[in-house]
Parts: structure tokens; C-alpha cells; sequence
């Protein structure tokens, strides 16, 4: 043992040369591949080898490292997730499966939260993270930011069949299956993933089962046919929530007859055609389906039984055209078209609603000396069938100073928000007939202003990289449930201070650190459920040429949440303590096709309690990986 740990010191301690990964390729932030490097928007990248090396299961725990972004799970694997960049609301950010919208209607806000903790990752690339407004190209529901799942494809060479296997505490096991490959201008990558788990306590349990598919055609370079296909089916016991009886706050509690079923199903097509060096044209098309059913069983605590239901489906067509017109200077143009659909039953009523939008929009991207400064700028107008025209414009500038290593970036939009459906024609029955109607058909679009302004350093021969961005979004106009149900407010404002820095010593070690900062305003008070201070640090070490071992930390700091109150039927301000939170994953690869791994989440046992809702202590777990 002793001889082991000395060759791992020197394994990593052993003076090396300076080793810098190279930037990453990015498709999100303009429509169009693009270096990490030219872009002056603030963007993250989370890599196939990122998340395999941390065990991330979910795309929920992929993204807890990255600044500015707040990720909190209420509860065990499977309980409801929400994520916030920059201190926006979770509903301000748009979900994307390769550049396709992906939502629920059905949802009062229309974003796709409620199923945002069942999309795992075993068949995503890469994910791609804007911070900050991004409605000029991807629309309502981009005011905070945007969230691109790239899916995996299938590599060159015959079929591979892969299966992985996992198990480990609260009886949670997961098995994954996939085949993929690609010969003669055909690839594919197809596969099924079953999670299941007890959670933390009786009456907890949670199983999900996730297919996906991904068939490309490119017979020659000037054509690609794709088809995608995703469907997650979910079942989750839920719990009652957290609240204030006494004066005494009490933790979310055991509800033995309380349950979730979902079901997320998206379908797209693309074809990509491109007729000369000077264009590319893009057609997309998009169909997603939603089920939500909620089932309360009577008990002590329920004396009537209570089931609801939640159906929604979204219908995308999208024009793109990339027009290079010279070494400079480049255009993105397109227009888009959706129609969404809702249908909530809580007997004995059943409504139906539904909508329209279409849209324009333009990108200007200048590139000059010598390619270190990039510019970019555009707009878009459009029209929604209940709230009229609206428009949006934003601009991003990027400048590299070669001799130094300096690179200064900003990014200024201009965003908005529609009205969902259920905001605008949703209603509740109570379980004496009483219908209270919550929508108002004359709400105005929410609308907003963010901006940013950062500086990156590299140093050591690009070996550590150093970033801050600060940042601001200031609401113009929201809209928020008062009394009498859903109405246009003003003002609001988040803003705050990320700091980030990644070193990589040799390629066998890299270490990065996050820092970030929120403040803000709100309904006269200060940011709920967003920490004024989250950090993050971790380290991915190989050694003995076949082990990896990867440590991920997060810090976050208090916050104030909104705990309902029995005594007096009101919500009360409640501060969150601060936890740290510890993860280690160790693996071995016998061979490049079979490997091992165990992994330990919450390493130190803190206890964290997340908004009212208790999440797991010390979880140990072991699985394996066979490629033939």
C-alpha cells in the first residue's frame, strides 16, 4: 500500500511539460460552429469525458460545476430539479436537444422543469450553456440563458455493443445498453437506459426508463439527413411538502399514497444542405409530448382523494441559412414556427387550450485583425396569437491579445417571455365545484435587459486559465400570481460576479476552481432559493497509467427559501443553511473495453437539506463497463 501511494505522488508530482487542452467547438451560441475562443457571450462546455469522469448521472448533476449556474434537486434521485443562471428563475431558461426546443405546455410557466430531473446523460456528447439573454436566437424562454443537449452519435467502424451496470446505496441500481457505429455515410447510436432507486425513506422510490435514437445520412458533404428520438418514462413517490406548524419548521415528510407517472417523448428531423462553400441551409422539425398524472391516495393526512392530469405537445418547423460573404464577414437568417398544445383534467373539469407563434430573426458576425476581433449583432420580431408582436436585438464582441494571452468579451440582450397558456387561460377546481380562474388572456410578454462584461487570461503556456465576468439582468416587465390570479408587474433585478480558474499541470492532472456571486431584488426583497455565494472546486488525477481518480467539491452558502406556514396559511421566509458537499469517483480501465469504477457522493455525510427537502447523506456505489 505503502509503495502504491508513493507511485502515485510521483506520478503527479513528476515535473512535466505545460499541457493546455484545446478549445472546445461550439454550435449554441451562434447558430453555427464556432471556436470556444471567438465568442464573446459567456459559455460553458460539459464534455462526454467531463461527465463520465465525475458519475454524473442526470443532466441536472452534469451542470453543478459550472459558474453562475444553480442547480438544486428536492430530495432523492427523481425528486423535482430546478436550474438558475445568474439568479433568473428557472422557467427563464430555454432547454434545447440539438438546437429543438424542449418543454412542456402543460407546465404553468411552460419550461420543461417538471421533467428536467428524468433526462439522464448516458447518451449525451456534450451540453453547452449560454449565460445570459439568448431570446434574439432561440425566443421566449431564453431570457436567462440556454441549455444545448448535443446527443451522442454513432463513430466510424462496425456496430459496438456497450452495456454498463451500477449499483449502490438506497437500492439504486442502473443499467445502460447501447449500439452505435457508421459505415458508408450511414451512422447510428441507439440505446435504453433503467434507473431505479428506494430513496431515503418508505414511500420514496423513483423509476425511470429512457430510450434514444440517432440516425444520420451523409452521402456526400454537401447533404446530412437526421432523424432523433427521445422518450423518458418516469414514476416517483412523492412526499409531503416542508412547512411551519407551531412555530416549528418540519422537514418534507412520508406521504404513503402520494405519486407522480410521466412521459416526455421528442421527435425531430433535420436536413442540412449545402449547395456551395458561400451557403448552408438548415430545415428542423420538432414534435414533443407530455403526460404528467398525479395520484393522492386518502390517509390521515388526505381524507379526499385528489388526481390530476397534465397533457401538452409542442410542433416545431425551423428555416436556417449560413451565408459566408467573405473571410469577415458571415450572416445567420431564419425563421421559425410553433403551435402548442394543452390539456389539464382535475375532475370533474377538463380544459383544452392552445397557440401559435411564428418568428424572424438576423445574426451579423464580423471577424478582423487577423481573426482577434469578433463581433457580433442581431435582432428578431415575431408574433404571438395572444400577446401581439415583440421584438429583441443583442450584440457580442470578443478581443484577443495574442503576445499576452489576454482576451476581453461582453455580451448585451434584450429578452422577453410570452405568456404560457396556463397563465393566460389557466383555472382550478376545487373539491366542491368551486372553479377559480387563475389566467388572464390580457397579459403582456415579460421583458428584460442583461448584460456582461469579462476578461480571460491563459498563462504557462495556455496552462491555467483564468476568467471573471460580471453581470447584471434588470426585468423591465414580469409576470407574477397575485390574488385574483396572473398579472403584469414591474422591476426585479439579479446581478453579481463570477470568477473561474482551470490549471492543467501535465495531461495527467487538471484542477479548476468556480467562484459566484448573486445579488439582486425582488418583489421589494432579496433573490429566494439562489445562494449570495456558491463555489466549486475539483480535480481529475490519472495514475499507474490505467486509474483515474476525480474529486468534485461544492460549497453553497445561505440562502433564503419560502417555507409555508400552517399556522397562519402564508409563506414565510426561511434561511437555508450552507452545506459543503464532497464526491469522489475512482476508476480502472483493465483494457479500453472493460473498465470498473466506485464512486462516494457526500464523502464527509454533511447533511443537506435543499428548500425544506432532506437529500441523501454518504452514498457509496460500484459499477462496471464491457464494449465488445
Amino acid at each position: 500500500m505503502r509503495r502504491a501511494l508513493s507511485l502515485i505522488i510521483l506520478s503527479v508530482a513528476s515535473p512535466l511539460p505545460a499541457f493546455a487542452l484545446e478549445e472546445p467547438i461550439v454550435v449554441t451560441a451562434s447558430r453555427v460552429e464556432e471556436p470556444l475562443e471567438r465568442i464573446g457571450k459567456s459559455v460553458s462546455v460539459i464534455s462526454q469525458d467531463d461527465i463520465e469522469n465525475e458519475g454524473s448521472i442526470s443532466i441536472v448533476e452534469s451542470l453543478r460545476d459550472v459558474p453562475g449556474v444553480r442547480v438544486q434537486q428536492l430530495g432523492a434521485a427523481g425528486k423535482l430539479a430546478t436550474i438558475r443562471i445568474r439568479g433568473t428563475r428557472s422557467f427563464d431558461t430555454a432547454v434545447l436537444l440539438e438546437g429543438m426546443p424542449l418543454r412542456d405546455p402543460s407546465d404553468p410557466q411552460g419550461s420543461v422543469t417538471p421533467f428536467i430531473e428524468d433526462l439522464l446523460v448516458d447518451d449525451v456528447d456534450q451540453i453547452e450553456v449560454i449565460r445570459g439573454g439568448s431570446s434574439t436566437l432561440y425566443g421566449s424562454r431564453a431570457m436567462g440563458g440556454v441549455i444545448n443537449i448535443r446527443p451522442r452519435r454513432g463513430e466510424a467502424g462496425p456496430p459496438r455493443l456497450s452495456t454498463r451496470v451500477e449499483g449502490g446505496t438506497h437500492h439504486t441500481w442502473r443499467q445502460t445498453y447501447q449500439v452505435s457505429g457508421a459505415q458508408a455515410g450511414l451512422d447510428y447510436f441507439t440505446g435504453y437506459t433503467r434507473l431505479t432507486s428506494k430513496g431515503l425513506r418508505e414511500n420514496d422510490g423513483y423509476s425511470t426508463d429512457s430510450y434514444s435514437g440517432n440516425l444520420g445520412y451523409v452521402p456526400d458533404p454537401k447533404l446530412e439527413l437526421r432523424f432523433l428520438i427521445n422518450a423518458d418514462y418516469a414514476d416517483s413517490d412523492l412526499n409531503d411538502s416542508p412547512q411551519i406548524l407551531g412555530g416549528v419548521f418540519n422537514e418534507d415528510t412520508n406521504d404513503p399514497n402520494d405519486w407522480r407517472k410521466t412521459r416526455l417523448l421528442h421527435y425531430s428531423g433535420l436536413i442540412r444542405n449545402r449547395p456551395s462553400d458561400s451557403l448552408e441551409q438548415v430545415v428542423r422539425v420538432g414534435f414533443v409530448d407530455t403526460d404528467r398524472r398525479f395520484v393522492r391516495g386518502v390517509d390521515a393526512g388526505d381524507p379526499v382523494s385528489d388526481d390530476s392530469e397534465f397533457d401538452g405537445n409542442t410542433q416545431n418547423i425551423e428555416y436556417q441559412a449560413n451565408v459566408i460573404l467573405s473571410n469577415a464577414y458571415s450572416i445567420t437568417l431564419g425563421g421559425e414556427y410553433e403551435r402548442e398544445w394543452l390539456s389539464q383534467t382535475v375532475p370533474p373539469v377538463e380544459d383544452h387550450f392552445n397557440l401559435y407563434r411564428y418568428a424572424a430573426y438576423l445574426e451579423n458576425r464580423l471577424s478582423m485583425l487577423d481573426e482577434n476581433l469578433n463581433v457580433s449583432l442581431g435582432g428578431r420580431v415575431g408574433h404571438h396569437e395572444a400577446a401581439h408582436t415583440y421584438e429583441s436585438a443583442e450584440g457580442a464582441a470578443s478581443y484577443s491579445f495574442d503576445k499576452t494571452g489576454t482576451r476581453l468579451k461582453g455580451h448585451a440582450a434584450t429578452g422577453f417571455r410570452e405568456p404560457s397558456l396556463f397563465e393566460l387561460f389557466g383555472r382550478f377546481t376545487a373539491s366542491d365545484g368551486t372553479v377559480f380562474n387563475f389566467g388572464n388572456p390580457g397579459l403582456k410578454p415579460e421583458r428584460g435587459t442583461s448584460w456582461d462584461a469579462g476578461l480571460e487570461q491563459k498563462l504557462w503556456s495556455d496552462s491555467v486559465k483564468l476568467t471573471g465576468t460580471y453581470f447584471r439582468y434588470d426585468y423591465s416587465k414580469r409576470i407574477l400570481f397575485r390574488d385574483a390570479g396572473y398579472a403584469n408587474v414591474n422591476g426585479g433585478h439579479t446581478r453579481g460576479v463570477e470568477l473561474e480558474a482551470r490549471w492543467w499541470p501535465s495531461d495527467e492532472l487538471s484542477l479548476f476552481a468556480t467562484y459566484t456571486r448573486t445579488d439582486g431584488r425582488m418583489d421589494g426583497g432579496g433573490l429566494e432559493n439562489v445562494p449570495h455565494t456558491y463555489l466549486t472546486a475539483g480535480a481529475d488525477i490519472e495514475f499507474l497509467e490505467r486509474f483515474k481518480l476525480t474529486v468534485d467539491v461544492v460549497h453553497k452558502g445561505d440562502e433564503p427559501t419560502r417555507i409555508f406556514n400552517l399556522d397562519n396559511f402564508t409563506s414565510d421566509l426561511f434561511e437555508a443553511a450552507s452545506y459543503t458537499k464532497a464526491d469522489a469517483r475512482l476508476a480502472f480501465d483493465w483494457t479500453e473495453d472493460f473498465g470498473v469504477w466506485f464512486r462516494v457522493e457526500n464523502v464527509f455525510n454533511q447533511e443537506i437539506v435543499e428548500s425544506g427537502f432532506r437529500n441523501a447523506g454518504a452514498a457509496f456505489y460500484g459499477g462496471a463497463k464491457i464494449e465488445l
